[in-house]
């Protein structure tokens, strides 16, 4: 039994011989490389120096990197514009306006206004706009917006300028702005002629105004605020002249009608001396305009009832 156990030893220390000589030598485990100028320590736990050291060097401290700070054109697409000026050449609120929103400045004058805006809080490209907009009236001239570009010109010469064009009366639907645009004003009740004769003593000697008959309107080319007042001082004397209007239709019975509307149209003919639109001066004139030699037909100057 023991020489069995012994031949059976044998044999598998033999296997392992020939398992280990043919997996081939194996190099014995490196140990971690030091870093440069420094000592390597081996297995025994004594540090080695792998070669002489002059001195130690200290590490270089780095500074740290400064937070990414975004363009301020991508600053104005979150609302980030800030006015803060003391006396400024206008010309360099221009120039800040156009880093900050991306915008082209065209300057078709020389700028030599300096101006003082402050706001504590940041604006909107909109917001900065109206707010240079309002500048720039009161030092005598006018932006026009052209999509990504902003003209700058005298602000009398902005109503030959390529402005927007709005129609409407109601005033309620004009922003309070100092943007120029050009109002067409539809007048229904009062003569847009007349009308103007009453408006232009009230309007800046730079304002363009004119009235158009065939079509009873006002031609107006000035700035939002203004062309707002004036639309709501031609609403009021438009509804006072309608509160106070009546229609009525009265049946011939014994005149032609279109004849009957010549004379009555001759009677109340805004060209002649003395007339009205409200025929106030009718008792002054008489009656010559009727064909009849004595007033109504009936005598005594008294209508029958009758046409």
């Amino acid at each position: 039994m023991k020489r069995y156990l012994g031949k059976t030893i044998a044999a598998f220390a033999g296997l392992i011989v020939i398992l280990h000589s043919a997996a081939g030598p194996q190099e014995p485990p490196q140990a971690p490389q030091a870093a440069k100028g420094q000592g390597t320590a081996p297995a025994s736990g004594e540090w080695t120096a792998s070669k002489p050291v002059d001195r130690l060097t200290p590490l270089q401290a780095t500074a740290p990197q400064k937070a990414f700070q975004p363009p301020e054109s991508r600053q104005a697409s979150r609302g980030g514009l800030s006015f803060n000026f003391e006396g400024a050449p206008l010309a360099d609120v221009l120039d800040y306006l156009s880093r900050a929103a991306g915008l082209a400045i065209i300057k078709d004058t020389e700028i030599d206004a300096r101006v003082s805006i402050v706001s504590h809080r940041s604006l909107t490209e909109d917001e900065a706009l109206d707010l240079l907009n309002a500048v720039l009236y009161e030092k005598g001239y006018a932006a026009i917006r052209m999509d990504r570009a902003l003209r700058v010109v005298k602000r009398d010469s902005a109503r030959t300028q390529d402005i927007p064009v709005q129609s409407g009366s109601n005033p309620q639907d004009v922003q309070k702005k100092d943007e120029f645009v050009t109002q067409i004003i539809p007048v229904q009740f009062v003569d847009a002629r007349e009308l103007l004769t009453n408006i232009q003593p009230l309007l800046d000697a730079s304002t363009s105004i004119s009235a158009n008959q065939s079509s009873n309107s006002i031609v107006m080319t000035d700035t939002l605020r203004n062309v707002r007042r004036v639309m709501e001082i031609i609403q009021a004397l438009d509804t006072a002249v309608a509160d106070i209007s009546e229609v009525r239709v009265f049946t011939l019975k014994h005149a032609k009608a279109s004849d009957t509307a010549t004379i009555i149209n001759q009677v109340f003919n805004p060209d002649q001396q003395g007339s009205s639109r409200t025929g106030s001066s009718l008792s002054s004139r008489g009656f010559s305009g009727f064909p009849f030699s004595g007033g109504f037909p009936s005598g005594g100057g008294r209508s029958s009832g009758r046409d």
